[in-house]
């Protein structure tokens, strides 16, 4: 079947025709593209409509010309040469944020195919890509990065439990991420029988108990990370276990993972089944650590909004969800009804401008995490309940591209790091779905180092796409959320441009900073004007629950407003203060304050 082969956008000529499906609708349009992942093509009407048509539905003819155009499509594709422009962007039908229903655990479930790998690339993705490489210079540097990253994984010890309080999001769980990530594009990019073993060996460690004895269990993000490791470990390697290991890997991930962030994600004693206690010691239990975390339950009957937090832990247990749906049915139910309980509300907070409340960096993470779930179910189902559309993730994109500066560091407003690392994979992934927002085609970068977190490079390759893969071409110079709350300009797209963000805001984010009117500069490849950034996640009274007194939490100096890059006038901004920022024709940004 010609669909297998992967996605290629035309660089011939427009040629339209009449399309017939199963059901005898006839319509004029021309072949855009052919998705493998979601097993469908996308055709173009001439009045500019764009429609995504499942394979499965088109005439015998029909499959017969999509067949055939494909591989002159593929033939006329640019072999080598620069970078060239992004394809248009496709025209993106935005999900309003009130019409959106959050799906429920069984939606999830629904329609999972019942083939390995199916989380994030299926069979046919990880093919299209890789028949790709030999003729995509981009792809062959990335490649022969990714290769030697992988021969220096190989060089290097596998992961083993480090003792000690985790601090921060680097853990075994992000750096196992890291490994599985560039052991799956290499074993289905390259073939070499060495990276699946390594990642074989790599996965059922992570999963004995003489080397983990636990995830630590007290620590929700490090515990979501490694559930997100192991389970993406068990579908892109699953042929490489036998039955006793699957079965060990399985009862390991549920008892040390799945009911730890379940427990956290309802605030109850994380189980002693969860823990690992030293020989001839007792587990003794303890209530999830929460502070600032899961959802909170206090008595003015209020609740948090969902957090970064929150968000990997549901993350975690959609894509347990989908990847154990067929072998662990049981242990799928249990995840999608406690990780739908949170993704879908937490989805929508990147509404209505696609940045997240808590900063640019969290955003990154939260995305990152959400992208994980809406690929396997595309992959995996065909669909993606909407969520690739939904408000605040198409927008999303070109939100990134203006927040971060010409330095490529973020606007690193209210509790957010300047030094937090970024995941640039997920403007890759984004261009994919959305079209290219202006960002620059995709590069292979340096070696990457064995201690390193998260994707990396391995995510560009496995969500490489046509859009990515040309130079992107911004809209404006100019960028201002909706409702005002931060905004840019700058005077180029070079990194020694001038650049300004100021952000508005509302103070009555319990997650937020007294930071109205704080502002960052650059200018000849320097930040000068700064934003100082978060205080200790340990420092007292940072965390404030719903209706409680915040007067402690700004005290502190880099939560209060005299920690800011803002005008001062020797007290606190008042907690309930509210601003838009203005934005005026490339030369000005206004504050506008109410309250």
């Amino acid at each position: 079947a010609f669909w297998i082969v992967g996605t290629a956008f035309a660089q011939l000529a427009e040629e339209y025709r009449m399309w017939t499906n199963s059901a005898g609708k006839v319509i004029e349009a021309t072949l855009v593209s052919v998705d493998a992942v979601t097993r469908s093509v996308k055709i173009r009407m001439k009045d500019g409509k764009e429609f995504d048509v499942p394979i499965t539905s088109l005439s015998p003819p029909d499959m017969e010309y999509a067949r055939t155009r494909y591989a002159a499509m593929q033939a006329a594709a640019p072999a080598d040469g620069p970078a060239k422009a992004a394809p248009p962007r496709p025209q993106v039908v935005v999900l309003p944020a009130a019409k959106f229903k959050a799906p429920a655990a069984s939606d999830y479930l629904n329609g999972i195919a019942k083939t390995r790998p199916r989380l994030i690339q299926n069979a046919a993705g990880w093919t299209s890509i890789k028949n790709q490489i030999a003729s995509t210079p981009a792809l062959t540097a990335l490649m022969n990065t990714l290769k030697a990253s992988g021969e220096d994984l190989l060089n290097d010890p596998e992961l083993n439990r480090i003792n000690g309080e985790i601090r921060g999001t680097v853990s075994e769980g992000s750096k196992a991420i890291y490994r599985m990530g560039l052991l799956a594009a290499l074993h289905y990019g390259d073939g070499d029988l060495k990276w699946k073993e390594r990642a074989v060996r790599e996965a059922i460690l992570l999963c004995d108990k003489t080397n983990f004895r636990d995830w630590h269990p007290e620590e929700a993000q490090a515990v979501a990370d490694m559930v997100i490791a192991v389970t993406l470990a068990y579908d892109w390697f699953r042929d490489g276990f036998n039955a006793q290991q699957a079965t060990e890997i399985r009862t390991f991930l549920e008892q040390k993972g799945v009911d730890a962030l379940i427990a956290h994600l309802n605030e109850e004693p994380v189980p002693d089944t969860a823990k690992g206690a030293a020989p001839g010691a007792t587990a003794t239990a303890k209530k999830a650590d929460t502070k600032g975390k899961a959802k909170a339950k206090p008595d003015q009957g209020e609740e948090a909004p969902v957090g970064a937090e929150q968000m990997a832990m549901a993350s975690a247990l959609l894509l347990t969800a989908i990847g154990f749906a067929d072998e662990a049915p049981d242990l799928a139910k249990k995840c999608a009804n406690e990780g739908s309980k949170v993704f879908g509300e937490g989805i929508q907070r990147f509404a209505p401008g696609g940045v997240w409340p808590e900063g640019m960096a969290a955003g990154d993470a939260v995305m990152d995490y959400a992208s994980m779930v809406i690929q396997s179910l595309r992959s995996a189902t065909g669909k993606d309940l909407g969520l690739s559309m939904l408000e605040g993730i198409p927008q999303f994109g070109v939100a990134r591209l203006h927040l971060y500066g010409p330095s490529g560091r973020p606007f690193n407003y209210g509790d957010s790091a300047e030094s937090a690392p970024a995941r640039p994979w997920i403007a890759t992934w984004l261009c994919g779905l959305h079209g290219n927002p202006g960002i620059p085609a995709v590069a292979a970068g340096a070696k990457m180092a064995v201690g390193s977190s998260y994707f990396g490079q391995a995510g560009h390759y496995m969500y490489y796409n046509p859009h990515a893969a040309g130079d992107g071409t911004p809209d404006s110079m100019e960028f201002a959320l909706a409702g005002g709350i931060a905004a840019s300009v700058r005077s180029g797209w070079g990194k020694e441009d001038l650049y300004v963000a100021v952000k508005g805001g509302d103070n009555r984010d319990l997650h937020g900073q007294l930071d109205i009117g704080s502002f960052v500069l650059e200018a000849g490849g320097v930040r000068w004007g700064l934003e100082l950034g978060m205080e200790s996640d340990r420092a007292p009274g940072l965390e404030v629950k719903p209706g409680a007194d915040r007067t402690k939490r700004y005290e502190l100096f880099l939560e209060g407003t005299a920690g800011q890059n803002t005008l001062s006038f020797g007290e606190n901004q008042e907690m309930d203060a509210r601003a838009g920022v203005l934005l005026g024709m490339a030369t000005y940004l206004a504050i506008t304050v109410r309250r």
